[in-house]
């Protein structure tokens, strides 16, 4: 059984808020031994810290809906295939519903053969932007490293010579002129393109006035809310959109996009369509436009009886039909009168759309 505990309006997410919502929380236990021995969180730092504050002898489990949330996120940009996507997905399910430890190592084993063809599980290739662009261990680097220090080699060469001391030089001693003249060689072998380039970038350091990149004309405020005045509809309460709603929503978008032929092992069989009767009953040309077929009584009314059928108002609804008719007959009489070619026949169709009982009575 489900039930909400307490609700509580935060002025923050600091630790400080936090626990003083559990301590008020705390006290609505009369007896210590009804305290609760699970407490379950989204991975927010500061409820986890404030949860070992006030309930230390509980245990901080994580939510089994967020961990699946951040799965996705994270391994669904590596797999593009929707059913090597869920067959992955259907194993990760499997190991996180795990009955029992004996159990445990099989699952694992399973699910590590379903991610075996990505690059989930080889850290030298999947290409993190921190080893690739800036020479650093990245996640997936740092957890084989969890029971040990860091090696050095790990590290680029750059880092590694990071200082901020002048190493005893004289400024005697340095000098660019060899550099200047890599530039010289350098720009006489580039095209004009090469040249043009090359230029700009060395007036970007030599005339610092002329840079693009200027400092903010004042201090921006990251904290806090607004303070000018908004409009109703700019006074939004909807939250942001989580980052596995917005992978969610880049593989729809390129789903949608893409223009590439699927193959056949994503092949996914096509919906069967509603079966519309009596369709080959119509010319064959006209047939993909038909959405749908409703069988009337046969009677003199079925025309009118098919017009509130389609409407979902039910066939039996077709003296409302001509009553209708007769109301715009009698709005636009000389109009009508003027197309029917005169009085007879407009009274004619007139009184031929009359129903006993209903239309004499409509006005």
């Amino acid at each position: 059984m489900t039930f909400s505990a307490a609700f509580a309006y935060l002025e923050g997410e600091r630790v400080n808020n936090t626990v003083w919502a559990l301590e008020q929380f705390r006290g609505l236990f009369l007896r210590k031994d009804f305290l609760p021995g699970v407490i379950i969180t989204d991975r927010d730092l500061a409820l986890m810290k404030a949860v070992n504050i006030v309930f230390p002898e509980c245990t901080n489990l994580l939510c089994r809906f967020h961990i699946y949330k951040n799965v996705k996120a994270k391994c669904k940009s590596l797999i593009g295939q929707k059913n090597a996507w869920d067959y992955m997905m259907d194993s990760w399910g499997t190991l996180a519903d795990c009955p029992s430890e004996q159990q445990f190592p099989e699952c694992l084993q399973k699910f590590q053969m379903a991610c075996s063809p990505w690059s989930i599980n080889d850290p030298s290739s999947c290409g993190c932007s921190m080893r690739s662009m800036h020479g650093l261990p990245y996640a997936c680097e740092l957890s084989s490293y969890v029971v040990s220090s860091i090696p050095l080699e790990s590290v680029h060469m750059f880092w590694r010579k990071l200082h901020f001391s002048d190493q005893g030089l004289c400024a005697a001693e340095v000098s660019i002129n060899d550099e200047i003249e890599t530039i010289r060689k350098r720009f006489k072998d580039v095209d004009v393109g090469g040249k043009v380039t090359l230029k700009s970038k060395l007036r970007e350091i030599a005339y610092l006035e002329e840079n693009s990149m200027f400092p903010p004309p004042s201090k921006v405020k990251t904290k806090g809310a607004p303070k000018k005045g908004l409009k109703r509809s700019e006074r939004s309460t909807k939250r942001d959109p989580s980052y596995s709603e917005y992978v969610d929503a880049f593989h729809s978008s390129q789903s949608n996009n893409t223009s590439v032929k699927p193959s056949t092992s994503c092949y996914e069989p096509p919906k069967p369509t509603r079966i519309i009767p009596m369709l080959d009953l119509f010319a064959p040309f006209i047939q993909g436009f038909i959405q749908d077929v409703v069988d009337v009584k046969a009677d003199d009314n079925c025309g009118y009886r098919s017009i509130p059928a389609l409407l979902s108002m039910g066939e039996e609804s077709w003296p409302m039909v001509r009553n209708e008719l007769i109301k715009e007959l009698r709005k636009w009489l000389h109009d009508f009168i003027k197309l029917f070619g005169g009085t007879e026949r407009f009274e004619h169709v007139r009184m031929s759309l009359h129903v006993d009982g209903f239309s004499q009575n409509s006005g």
